[in-house]
């Protein structure tokens, strides 16, 4: 049975909340049923645990250096091409975004690019 692509997208992994979240989703879902992708923007202050699990999950993590918190129209602008090609490039048949930004970016480049798809979770 083919895999299903599932993209969890996040604009940082660095402390608590949404991030956990992601952390914990990742984990638990059923890895000969799904095949995730975690997208992420720099992080700084990474949590033990995150820290350990982006070094466990390395091989399917897609670090967009320009999704940042921030407001800025031209790094924004970057992140949306970026998510943007990593969409069509991959086909993801669920793409879950989390946090403000990267759920906005995350789900207008994702219908951009073709993927139906797509849920939001702050």
């Amino acid at each position: 049975m083919e895999k299903v692509k599932v993209a969890q997208v996040i604009t940082r992994m660095d402390w608590a909340g949404s991030a956990d979240i992601v952390r914990i989703l990742t984990e638990n879902l059923d890895k000969d049923k799904y095949e995730i992708k975690l997208i992420v923007g720099k992080s700084k202050n990474l949590t033990p645990k995150n820290k350990r699990f982006l070094e466990c999950f390395r091989d399917n993590v897609i670090i967009v250096p320009f999704l940042r918190r921030e407001i800025n129209l031209l790094l924004d602008l970057f992140s949306f091409f970026s998510l943007y090609l990593i969409f069509k490039r991959e086909k993801f048949a669920i793409i879950h975004t989390h946090t403000s930004k990267a759920g906005f970016l995350g789900r207008i480049s994702g219908k951009l690019a073709g993927n139906s798809k797509t849920v939001y979770m702050p």
